[in-house]
């Protein structure tokens, strides 16, 4: 599913400026003050005191930048050697985008999907950018995203159109199933930077709330909408089989037959939250928790300031029964 976004070349181009401005900022506004305040001398002095500056670049020190400049190099020269030269490469630090695709299209790819989506979850939630490459394997279609995933990943069968390997720090995706999938896997890999020991839940949740979205009128936020998942759900509610919300927290995202509704579950908690303006809130009162709320039940308690969760289930199952009634039939 696409997410609602589209934007302008003068868009684009300011955004990247931003982004830009963002991670190299700070560090030329120390270079140039040097310029400014210190005398002209010979040789590499001048380049030798910039570099012993500890200014902070976009959350990042400059040495942190400089070493996933590096990295980000010696990913693409990995992917070349290893794929001898079978796929196109693109570096945009901290992003390495590579694939079957000719290098236009994955430069595309990046200015209108990955930039401005990056952005938006910077905005909404993250405050760390990361340090290490992400690589991005972008495939024309099904039968080449396949057969990567099953010679390269030992994915033999898959249900799904893109994935994250969180070990690699890579996603790989069909880019014919459309740029939501992008949006989901890409929310994964910037997660894992900001909020490591985030629920697999909501994780899976969160990441499963921009498969379908738009940006606010403002163009700085991700809004969620209703999806084709909403069908699981509606499945759930008229089957009685919709996990209670301690329980679901609880148990998390353990794989059964009851996985497609657990996702169904977790997204539309998240949809729920973020139309009462408290999903960012709670993101990071649970990142703020550091590992020590490990099912999310003790910060959604604190965030409502409430002792327990009833009240709150019985209006999240009475909305998800409104917005479950406002869409197709199960199919």
């Amino acid at each position: 599913m696409l997410p609602r976004f589209s934007r302008s070349h003068n868009e684009i181009q300011v955004n990247r400026l931003r982004w830009t401005l963002l991670i190299l900022g700070p560090f030329l506004l120390v270079a140039g003050s040097y310029c400014v305040t210190m005398p002209m001398t010979v040789g590499n002095s001048n380049r030798e005191r910039i570099d012993q500056t500890q200014g902070i670049v976009g959350g990042m020190s400059l040495a942190e930048y400089r070493r996933l400049q590096e990295r980000c190099v010696a990913k693409s020269e990995q992917i070349r050697e290893r794929f001898a030269g079978r796929y196109r490469v693109s570096l945009h630090e901290p992003f390495v985008l590579a694939g079957d695709v000719d290098r236009e299209k994955l430069d595309a790819l990046y200015e209108k999907v990955i930039l401005p989506i990056s952005q938006a979850l910077q905005t909404c939630y993250f405050d760390r950018i990361p340090t290490e490459p992400i690589t991005v394997m972008i495939f024309s279609g099904e039968k080449p995203f396949r057969i990567y995933a099953r010679e390269v990943d030992g994915y033999r069968t898959t249900a799904y159109s893109g994935y994250y390997r969180r070990s690699e720090r890579k996603i790989v995706l069909d880019d014919s199933s459309g740029e939501g999938t992008l949006a989901h896997e890409l929310t994964h890999s910037l997660a894992h930077f900001d909020f490591p020991h985030m629920p697999i839940w909501f994780d899976e949740g969160l990441a499963s709330l921009h498969e379908e979205c738009e940006f606010s009128d403002d163009n700085l936020k991700l809004i969620g909408f209703s999806n084709w998942r909403v069908n699981q759900l509606k499945l759930a509610l008229k089957q009685n089989r919709l996990p209670g919300l301690k329980a679901f927290f609880s148990e998390g995202m353990k794989r059964d037959r009851r996985e497609a509704i657990k996702y169904a579950y977790a997204r539309y908690f998240c949809l729920y939250l973020q139309k009462r303006g408290l999903l960012s809130h709670f993101y990071r009162k649970l990142r703020a928790a550091n590992g020590k709320d490990e099912t999310g039940i003790a910060t959604l308690k604190q965030l409502l300031h409430v002792s327990d969760l009833d009240g709150f289930e019985h209006q999240l199952v009475d909305w998800m029964h409104s917005i479950s009634s406002e869409n197709s039939p199960v199919f």
